[in-house]
């Protein structure tokens, strides 16, 4: 019958089977790690202001699964809305189960950004992938850019 099977490899992993032809089946979920979307200074030594790398390191707990879309927003809440900036998305190709991944989302952005935001990371926003747990699909990461000069920052926020 259908059911929820516990693992415990280092951590607790919750994986749902589903029945399919007589045999149990893991359904994928696909989970950020290590803190993603992480920040990478890319703009040399003793630069303070970028640009920046986004970076994702993610994990399927689950079956292999087919290509996934995963979209990075730049918010000043924790919360994805209209307004927020999308500062890129990427699909990411096929990942076989149980398998880490690290990938570079975009690079050279939020350049002289100043201030506290917040980095989120949605995987499968569109919810095109039938996953075993579909409530850790957002990873939300606070970022406060140091002080410098006095820019304009209207590329951020477009209207």
């Amino acid at each position: 019958s259908d059911g929820v099977v516990q693992l415990n490899l280092a951590q607790t992993c919750i994986a749902t089977f589903a029945k399919q032809g007589g045999r149990l089946i893991a359904l994928p979920d696909i989970t950020a790690i290590y803190d993603s979307p992480h920040l990478i200074n890319i703009g040399g030594p003793g630069t303070t202001l970028g640009p920046y790398r986004i970076a994702l390191d993610y994990v399927n707990n689950g079956r292999d699964v087919g290509p996934v879309l995963a979209r990075v927003y730049l918010s000043t809440d924790r919360k994805v809305t209209p307004d927020d900036l999308l500062l890129g998305e990427k699909s990411i190709s096929p990942i076989p189960g149980y398998t880490w991944r690290y990938e570079t989302l975009a690079d050279g952005v939020l350049q002289g950004t100043i201030g506290t935001y917040y980095l989120i990371l949605v995987l499968d926003p569109l919810n095109q992938v039938a996953e075993s747990d579909e409530r850790n699909n957002v990873f939300i990461n606070r970022y406060t850019f140091p002080c410098g000069p006095a820019i304009n920052l209207a590329w951020c926020f477009p209207k």
